[in-house]
């Protein structure tokens, strides 16, 4: 909020360790984190980390995280250093007995216009990467134009990446590899791409126009890529590898 504020458009993280709250203390959420948790970006902000930044989020017992978000915010770049998650620091009962599955290190939420490139995310309770929307009157908003450039998402427990709301994506020589190695809950695949809508019924929760090239998808409990329902179009994999 600083940044954005006060017009600058770089927010640069040095070659230190930042423990980040991503978790919120509320439990008035139906299922994944809105709005709320972690760094929030606003328009036109970017967060640029040295190689060796880590944002480590701190352990929580909460259901639901977001180590960085952008809701409905666009333009931004995310690139350098390392995203961490709570595995191996994550209680395993899940507050209120709740269903626990959606702590990611990275949630676009109908953003537009984001790079991400050259981010290593790992141990995310839920997902390393998240791709949502928002439900503005009664509408769906869709995520567009996202570009990945050289991401790892390793060792994450539901997901390395899903695509579960997106219109235009492009993925470069990116990794999503040993999801549910360490933890798992179901698929606990390298990418699912399911838009949250199987049944179609809605016509504005879909996933189309992702071209993945010179990636890996390798080492997951689970398939390396799921594609599951009606709504998804225009999906290619160009030299990648399983």
């Amino acid at each position: 909020k600083y940044a954005y504020d006060n017009k600058l458009s770089d927010v640069v993280f040095a070659d230190k360790t930042y423990m980040v709250k991503a978790n919120v203390d509320h439990d008035n959420f139906t299922f994944y984190l809105m709005n709320e948790g972690g760094i929030q970006l606003k328009d036109n902000v970017n967060l640029i980390m040295s190689n060796n930044t880590i944002l480590r989020a701190i352990s929580t017992s909460a259901r639901a995280y977001n180590i960085i978000q952008a809701w409905g915010t666009k333009n931004h770049i995310i690139s350098g250093g390392r995203i961490e998650g709570t595995i191996g620091r994550h209680p395993e009962i899940p507050l209120n007995g709740k269903k626990d599955e959606c702590g990611y290190g990275i949630a676009l939420n109908a953003a537009q216009n984001v790079l991400i490139e050259n981010v290593h995310i790992e141990k995310c309770w839920g997902d390393g990467i998240d791709l949502q929307g928002i439900e503005v009157n009664s509408k769906w908003q869709v995520n567009r134009n996202i570009v990945l450039n050289n991401v790892i998402c390793d060792l994450n427990r539901r997901q390395g990446m899903s695509l579960e709301l997106v219109d235009g994506m492009r993925v470069y020589k990116s990794k999503f590899t040993n999801t549910g190695k360490i933890k798992a809950t179901a698929p606990s695949a390298g990418v699912d791409i399911e838009p949250w809508d199987l049944d179609y019924t809605m016509k504005d929760v879909y996933v189309k126009d992702v071209k993945f090239y010179d990636c890996e998808f390798s080492g997951n409990k689970a398939q390396g890529v799921i594609v599951m329902g009606k709504s998804v179009s225009d999906i290619e994999f160009i030299d990648c590898l399983t």
